[in-house]
């Protein structure tokens, strides 16, 4: 017996979309941003007017994904990588929404595994943020591999309400390094045993072997959330 969840997946059209559909995205995310003000925003949104039709058009020039159901645009999920190159091994899922009527139908799942389908050969890890309470997204990222591993406390207010957000990541298999490849010599090998305190056994952080942070660099770290 087919479910109507696969039925209603059969009739969705999974697309990359561009700045030809602005427009489209425009509409959806001022509907998102409307009914859930508390996961959705960004500074850009805030100002409004052409601040916020240049992100967009920035965003769409990157990967957002598209669910499409008779012409109609019922979901958008995006995904992005630092330009931090110590971080390009990290990718990022955003603006994840799916319209009141594609919802409990497997499009949200069709997006996410869409996005992780093109993450896979670009990066070793996929993290997103998700608000404790939207207990369907989490239950669908968890489906498609993803793990909680922190909790932000109080991460948006709006008003008077305070909103916690979970950390989730979704690590591909480790890779290998090459045998005999210069990066995992005996010499580097001894070197990082003994960074981590291994060279008896025991398990534990050597301080006397950590590298020393460049005292310029001090106090200058950004972080930048997603959106």
């Amino acid at each position: 017996m087919i479910s109507h969840a696969a039925g209603a997946q059969a009739d969705v059209e999974i697309r990359r979309l561009n700045v030809d559909d602005l427009d489209l995205f425009r509409d959806i995310r001022a509907e998102a941003l409307q009914m859930h003000p508390q996961t959705f925003g960004s500074p850009e949104e805030d100002d409004g007017g052409e601040p916020m039709m240049a992100a967009y058009r920035r965003w769409l020039d990157g990967m957002i994904l598209g669910a499409f159901r008779c012409g109609s645009l019922m979901g958008v999920a995006g995904f992005y990588v630092s330009p931090d190159r110590r971080s390009q091994h990290r990718g990022n899922i955003f603006t994840v929404y799916v319209r009141e009527e594609g919802r409990g139908k497997g499009v949200g799942d069709r997006l996410i595994k869409e996005l992780l389908a093109h993450a896979e050969a670009r990066v070793e890890q996929v993290h997103l943020a998700v608000l404790l309470e939207s207990t369907a997204a989490i239950n669908t990222y968890k489906r498609n591999g993803f793990e909680i591993y922190g909790t932000d406390p109080a991460a948006v207010r709006i008003g008077e309400a305070t909103y916690d957000k979970y950390f989730m990541v979704r690590k591909s298999a480790a890779k290998a390094v090459p045998h005999g490849c210069p990066a995992w010599s005996r010499q580097n090998r001894r070197g990082w045993l003994r960074i981590i305190g291994l060279n008896g056994g025991t398990a534990r952080l050597n301080p006397f072997a950590l590298p020393v942070f460049p005292r310029q660099y001090a106090g200058k770290t950004t972080m930048r959330t997603g959106r």
